[in-house]
Formats: structure tokens, C-alpha cells, sequence
């Protein structure tokens, strides 16, 4: 049953084992910036210790879609990478909680 404010997250076997959630379960997402509740899928595709997000899907304002989904960028924090300086988006620490 499809939650519509709730994103799916994919992390893999390893790193869901590491921790208390199973696939299906709610958890909470915290970072710097805000926090989102997802969903845990499982998908080797994924590396360990990483919690992969699709973006684009939480709609806030402007147009029939208001307030539904819910918007991973809250969770993102730009930082720079050392070399060049450039921002970097995709690199950003969350914590896992069971919601």
C-alpha cells in the first residue's frame, strides 16, 4: 500500500543487517539540514553504508501536486570538494531511526 508522503529507500542486505530495520519497514532520515520518513527496500546495487533516494518526487508549492511526497533535498547539505571546490550535493550524512 503506497504511502504518498513517504520515499522509498534503498540500502543493501549488508548494511540493512547491520542495523534493527527490515525491508518494508518505516524509518526516519535525519541530517543536518531536516528530516524525511522512508520506506526500506533492498537493492544490491547499492553500496554499503549508503542510503540511496530518488529526488524529484516531494512537491511543496506551485501546482496541482501540493503537499504531497515528500521533498529529499530537505535532507541535503552542499559541501565542497577539497580539491577543486566545487559543491558537492550527493554526499550528505544521515542517521537511520526506526519511525
Amino acid at each position: 500500500n503506497w504511502d504518498k508522503n513517504v520515499l522509498v529507500a534503498a540500502v543493501n542486505r549488508a548494511a540493512l543487517q547491520k542495523g534493527s530495520a527490515c525491508e518494508g519497514n518505516r524509518v526516519v532520515l535525519t541530517g543536518k539540514a531536516g528530516k524525511v520518513m522512508a520506506k526500506i527496500r533492498v537493492f544490491e546495487g547499492v553500496t554499503d553504508d549508503t542510503v540511496a533516494l530518488t529526488m524529484g518526487f516531494g512537491h511543496t508549492a506551485f501546482g496541482v501536486n501540493d503537499g504531497k511526497g515528500m521533498d529529499v533535498m530537505a535532507l541535503v547539505t552542499p559541501s565542497f570538494e577539497p580539491g577543486s571546490g566545487l559543491s558537492v550535493w550527493n554526499d550528505t550524512r544521515v542517521n537511520v531511526a526506526q519511525a
